[in-house]
């Protein structure tokens, strides 16, 4: 069962497929200017919807996972991942490894991994794979090899955004038929499900 996150998100999904979206368009010849100016803003604002949903859902199981192990002492993948993920390199802060760390050692160590995780979700700026890549490595998740196709379709997603969102709508290549556009938005929700029912399957 996916969250109630991702409810809102389909839903949020299917009314921009309503607003923007004309599935009357023939197929037997290209859509016009103001049509395209709507498959745009189609493919920009979902765009930003899927962005908030990655970046909410993966700080709420880092948020639930630490508060989980400070409550009842419970450990999972993303507590693994994550502490790997801000493992201190630099030479000042290698003493921290060179001791058996006290559960105050842990609580604190989580909590900064954290602010640092929350950091990296404000400054994030799309969802192709390089972008989103290291918050879902924090929340436990290996999105190249885990979900190859989920990672393929927001690289696409991204790259794509991109082009509509930098160059004039004339000068667009990324845009495909609304159909096609629909189709293809409403099979990445799909996809994403599989990701959120991952994370929930992890607390």
């Amino acid at each position: 069962m996916a969250s109630q996150a991702h409810s809102n998100l389909s839903a949020r999904i299917e009314e921009l497929v309503e607003e923007f979206v004309d599935f009357d368009i023939p197929l037997d010849r290209g859509p016009i200017q103001s049509e395209l100016d709507k498959i745009a803003a189609f493919k920009l604002l979902s765009h930003s919807e899927i962005e908030t949903f990655l970046e909410e859902r993966f700080v709420q199981t880092i948020q639930e996972s630490i508060a989980s192990f400070v409550a009842a002492g419970k450990a999972n993948r993303c507590l693994l991942f994550l502490g790997l993920r801000w493992l201190p390199r630099d030479e000042t802060s290698q003493h921290i490894l060179q001791r058996v760390p006290t559960a105050q050692d842990m609580r604190s160590y989580l909590e900064d991994c954290r602010k640092k995780s929350e950091r990296e979700a404000a400054d994030n700026n799309g969802v192709k794979g390089d972008n989103i890549k290291s918050l879902a490595y924090s929340a436990g998740v290996q999105l190249v090899d885990e979900f190859p196709a989920l990672h393929g379709m927001l690289d696409r997603l991204g790259v794509q955004r991109g082009d509509v969102a930098h160059k004039s709508i004339g000068k667009v290549n990324s845009l495909n038929d609304p159909r096609s556009e629909a189709s293809n938005m409403r099979q990445l929700i799909l996809e994403l499900q599989t990701l959120d029912e991952h994370l929930l399957n992890l607390l």
